[in-house]
This record gives C-alpha cells, structure tokens and sequence, in this order.
C-alpha cells in the first residue's frame, strides 16, 4: 500500500551501467520513516543518476519486501515535499512543507511514542500501567526538539522542557536511535568486506534475531576496531551463512525503473 515516508538516512550503492534507455542508475540504501513513526530500515531504491534522495525528503509509494531485505518503490508522480531540512541544512531544520505547527508537533509527538515502545523492547524496563510511559515519550519529544533548536532550525513542536529532562530518559542512561546504530553496523560491514546488500541484510538480521543487546553492542565495537574489523565480518558472516545460507555477492535488482 503506498503512504508518505519521511528519508530519515541515506546510504549510496552500485552505479550501473548505462541501460539500453541510456539511463545510468544508482542504488541507494535509505531508512524511511512511515506515517505510524514506524522506520523501515536500509530499503533499496533506484535512482536515476543524479536524482539522489535526501534525508528530511518526503516520499510517496511502497515498502515491500524482497528476496534479499525490503525495497522502496516511489509511486509515479510522488515526488512528495520536504517537511524536514536535509543534513546539510541542519538535521530538524523544520521548512514546513504545508504543514501546521500543530501538525508537525503530532508527528514528533507519534515518533516519540513509537521511539519509547522501541527502547522499552530493547531495554525490559516496562513502567506499570501507561501513565508510566508519558515521562520516557517526553524525554524523547523534548530531545527531538533539543537537537532541531541546536541545528538552527524550528522546534517540532511545543517546547517540552517543563515535563522532560533532557539528560536521559527516567528510567536508564540515554538510548542512542536505532536507525544511527544499524547505519553505523551496516557501514562497518560494508567497510569489512561486504556489499551493501549483503550488509543491510545482515545487519537486518543481527538487530531482529539476535536476543542479546550486550552482544549487539560488542560485535558493533569490533567492527569499529581496525584491528578486529576483518576478524568480526568473518565471524558474523559465517554465523549468518551457517543459518541462512550464503550471502549475496550482488544487488539481486536488475530491472529498469523509469524515474
């Protein structure tokens, strides 16, 4: 079903060669949030050479999901409007985009509510009762709109400090955002060996299948080391192709698209 994606990051994947339309192509890996704040993560997309996406870009089309991980295809005429500035403008930089105040304060608001369910399902730190929750969706509401007022941008929405710290959430030290740490997991892989869509598919699988955060955490850290990252893409790998069977060694996606 298409419905607008907010581009929440952007990775950049193979050029193709010229088609037989004389098109040159690009892939790209992009984590795209939809309208229930859900963020669909390192969904390949096709671009003409040139027509890069941007992250804060809105879109309008559909996730689907494929042999080798989620795809994005952009419905015809759905170029969408940026409601966010791109990172060169600075990350929460609202624009608008037509919009409200009140609008765009319902859609922090919806992402902060998803991003509270997220960490407690990572964390186990469940409050009694939702009343409990209002706190830790305040504190990710109030940072939201921290960051947008240090990028020289327009708060998202209300100004939350007078019911959110904005030290850490109550109940633990401060979460870092999903889609930063998986961008950062697949660039390690990619940056060990792997190409971008064996690294989206396993890092993919390493934050949905594996039950413990501490071992997501360390292998994430080995990636980092230059001196362990080799040694780590082996182990991983092998772990992944142990249960699921070989990695792909190429994008799998050859069709033209026509935008």
């Amino acid at each position: 079903m298409n419905a607008e994606y907010t581009v929440k990051s952007v990775r950049p994947g193979k050029v193709y060669d010229r088609n037989e339309h004389g098109q040159v192509l690009q892939a790209f890996y992009v984590d795209l949030q939809g309208p229930d704040g859900k963020i669909e993560q390192g969904c390949y997309w096709r671009r003409k050479e040139g027509n890069n996406p941007e992250e804060g870009q809105s879109v309008f089309g559909e996730v689907s999901e494929g042999d080798y991980g989620p795809r994005f295809k952009q419905a015809k005429g759905g170029g969408g409007s940026s409601d966010y500035g791109s990172r060169s403008s600075g990350a929460g930089n609202f624009k608008g985009g037509g919009k409200s105040p009140d609008q765009q304060a319902s859609i922090v608001r919806q992402h902060s509510q998803e991003m509270c369910l997220r960490w407690l399902e990572v964390h186990g730190h469940a409050p009694d009762g939702l009343d409990g929750l209002r706190p830790i969706i305040d504190w990710f509401e109030a940072d939201a709109n921290k960051a947008a007022s240090e990028a020289g941008g327009k708060s998202a929405g209300p100004d939350a400090s007078g019911s959110a710290s904005a030290g850490a959430p109550p109940t633990a030290a401060s979460p870092q955002t999903d889609s930063s740490v998986h961008q950062r997991f697949t660039e390690q892989l990619e940056a060990g060996g792997l190409n971008p869509a064996a690294s989206t598919l396993v890092t993919n699988w390493v934050f949905s299948d594996w039950d413990s955060t501490d071992e997501q955490d360390r292998a994430l850290k080995a990636l980092e080391d230059p001196s362990r990252q080799a040694g780590a893409v082996k182990k991983i790998r092998g772990r992944y192709e142990g249960l699921h069977g070989p990695l792909p060694e190429a994008s799998p996606y050859d069709e033209d698209i026509p935008f």
